[in-house]
């Protein structure tokens, strides 16, 4: 069940999600049709991880005058300084997913050009050796040897 409010929780669902679905998209078995679906889906997870990161890095701008090292100086200003660095990673690996959700949504857009057909009984491959014609058996009953 979704939860709206509760960021830690929905985490760990979701990643549990992710990682069934990871499992799952091993065995489309004979409907490579569901592809479709599943790419559209993906396509979601995708911009919603995106906004994700941004969401974090903004939390991480906001609080990161209480941020402290975690070493038994407890700085402050390094402590920011990495909640700002944190910061600037989360929103490069945002615009990162956004990239990559480009470029599954190009696939997606040629994905609905195709038509996926049952499998059918596989036929023997044609030979593509051509046979050798049967060669001119020689005359050997002639008493004056095979005639050419």
């Amino acid at each position: 069940m979704p939860n709206y409010d509760q960021p830690v929780t929905s985490a760990r669902q979701a990643s549990e999600a992710v990682r069934a679905l990871a499992h799952a998209t091993t065995k489309f078995g004979d409907r490579p049709g569901d592809m479709f679906d599943v790419m559209g889906d993906m396509l979601m997870i995708v911009s919603s991880v995106a906004t994700i990161f941004q969401n974090l890095a903004r939390v991480h701008d906001e609080h990161a005058e209480h941020a402290v090292t975690d070493d038994d100086v407890r700085d402050t200003y390094a402590g920011r300084a990495r909640a700002q660095a944190a910061a600037r990673y989360l929103r490069k690996a945002s615009r990162d997913v956004a990239d990559s959700y480009t470029s599954a949504d190009y696939a997606l857009a040629t994905t609905s050009h195709l038509i996926w057909q049952p499998d059918r009984t596989p036929r023997a491959p044609r030979s593509t050796v051509r046979p050798v014609p049967a060669a001119r058996r020689a005359n050997c009953d002639r008493p004056d040897g095979p005639s050419l």
